[in-house]
């Protein structure tokens, strides 16, 4: 009984080494592969698929990586972007016409002039439409800089 005991032993040590450690070298590369290419197509559809996402979190920071990323080319994103519900998309939509020159939303920022009231959006307004040649609303911007709100 003691030789069958001994036996079971050492079956179940070796059992449990190969178990644990594997009958010999993982030979499988696990390295993640993705060409560029596709890469880049997936996160520009996740940023475009973001500018309408209900959250206005996740819109304003897709439309900002648009404007780092994608630039004039997502200008229709940034116009619509102009009256979004969320004051911080239309602020970062307004930058991102400056930022790119984005001469299609000069009549929009026009109309967005006497539309909006927010403070915090209308800087950003200045700033397109300056980038775009029009200097008229800089007396404006020396007011909302020393504006308590």
């Amino acid at each position: 009984m003691n030789k069958w005991t001994n036996i079971s032993v050492w079956t179940l040590m070796l059992l449990a080494i190969v178990s644990l450690g594997g009958c010999g070298e993982d030979t499988t590369d696990n390295t993640l592969q993705v060409s560029a290419p596709q890469a880049l197509a997936e996160a520009r559809q996740v940023m475009y698929e973001g500018v309408v996402s209900s959250d206005p979190i996740v819109r304003l920071h897709a439309t900002e990586a648009l404007d780092y990323s994608v630039g004039a080319e997502a200008g229709d994103v940034f116009i619509a972007g102009l009256t979004d519900e969320s004051d911080g998309v239309r602020f970062a939509s307004a930058m991102a016409i400056g930022d790119h020159e984005y001469a299609p939303a000069a009549e929009v920022l026009k109309l967005r002039f006497v539309e909006e009231e927010s403070k915090m959006v209308r800087p950003g307004l200045i700033y397109a439409s300056y980038r775009l040649g029009d200097n008229s609303h800089m007396e404006e911007l020396a007011k909302l800089l020393f504006d308590a709100d």
